[in-house]
């Protein structure tokens, strides 16, 4: 079993080079209500199958809820389908007003260009004791995704 560091910079490092193994599309900066992480994992199940059928694509994601400055979720995905497309091909203001009308909260939805954003959300997202990891949506895609499918 893999264990994760306990040292959080050497975490940070580890999670760098985790995410990066999926070459995720989108980028989304969810805002949320004073809800916890189980709230937050139901909205997101609910909203990516949804969406999912609406698009026709099949989406994996993970991200992190963040507790500062307000409740916000950080959440990377990825997708296909059988017609070859990725989210990438899709239209992403479509899902951000999914999640507005969902929750009657704000989505920034935008395609990862580089890696930066990995960083961004691990280094800026991950204070101690202020974040709780989402569980990961799709797990069967995100591996098949890491293995280069």
């Amino acid at each position: 079993m893999y264990r994760m560091s306990t040292n959080h910079e050497e975490c940070k490092k580890e999670l760098l080079n985790y995410y990066s193994r999926y070459h995720f599309e989108w980028f989304c900066s969810l805002n949320m209500s004073q809800s916890n992480i189980i709230d937050a994992n139901a909205l997101i199940k609910e909203w990516v199958r949804e969406m999912s059928i609406k698009d026709h694509i099949q989406v994996a994601c993970e991200g992190v809820l963040n507790y500062r400055p307000q409740r916000h979720i950080h959440l990377l995905m990825r997708g296909k389908n059988d017609k070859g497309q990725s989210l990438l091909d899709k239209d992403e203001t479509l899902w951000a007003k999914g999640w507005s009308t969902m929750t009657h909260r704000n989505a920034v939805i935008e395609p990862i260009e580089n890696t930066g954003v990995l960083e961004y959300i691990i280094n800026k997202n991950t204070p101690i004791s202020r974040h709780e990891w989402l569980t990961p949506y799709n797990m069967r895609l995100l591996k098949k995704f890491a293995a280069g499918n």
